[in-house]
Formats: structure tokens, sequence, C-alpha cells
């Protein structure tokens, strides 16, 4: 058990009870008579720590400078892409049009026939 009588033995004690100790200034052990208003177990447990303990600190400037990095990147890659689709295209266009103009030069040939 943990003693709760403090170092000076000086404990503040729960105006209800004289046995309860209290933790805090705002928080006390709960006991089922010690507080009559709420029913026994219906107190939530408390948490004495931050949403985000034990994660690695974040600043909103740097994510906001990271996601513009991220954003930067993304659309000189889809720029990059769109050139090389561009490119492409373009270099299929002349194949067609070759083809195109072979295959009329064939069908030429074979109507003189």
């Amino acid at each position: 058990m943990v003693d709760m009588s403090g170092s000076d033995g000086n404990s503040k004690q729960h105006p209800g009870n004289s046995r309860t100790p209290l933790l805090h200034s705002n928080h006390h052990v709960h006991r089922e008579n010690c507080c009559p208003s709420s029913a026994p177990g219906s107190h939530d447990p408390k948490r004495f720590y931050s949403e985000d303990a034990g994660s690695v600190a974040k600043s909103k400037g740097f994510n906001k400078k990271e996601q513009a990095h991220e954003n930067e990147y993304a659309r000189r890659h889809e720029a990059e892409q769109l050139a090389k689709m561009r490119a492409n295209i373009e270099q299929k266009k002349t194949e067609l049009e070759q083809l195109e103009k072979e295959h009329a030069a064939e069908l030429a040939k074979a109507g003189k026939q």
C-alpha cells in the first residue's frame, strides 16, 4: 500500500470521511461511502498524461513546410511524367504517319498491278 499521510505527517483529509486522505486538491481516493451523490464505481478513470505523451514533438509550422515540400515534389514528378507521355505521343504520331504513308504507297502499288 502507498502511504498517503505525506512526509510531514500533515495529510489533508476528505471532509466527509476522516479516514480518506486527499491525493491532490481536486482528486481523492474513491471509497464507496465517500461520495453519496455518485453510484459506486461510476467514476471514470482519470488520465494524468497528455494525448501525445511519448510521441515525437511536432510543430504546426514544420508540418506545413513538410507538406508543401511533398506537394512540390508531387507536382514536379507529375509534370515530368506528363512531359514524357507527350514526347511518347509525338513519337507514336510520327510512327503512325510513316506507317500510313507506307500503307498508302503499298495500296497505290497494288492498284497499278
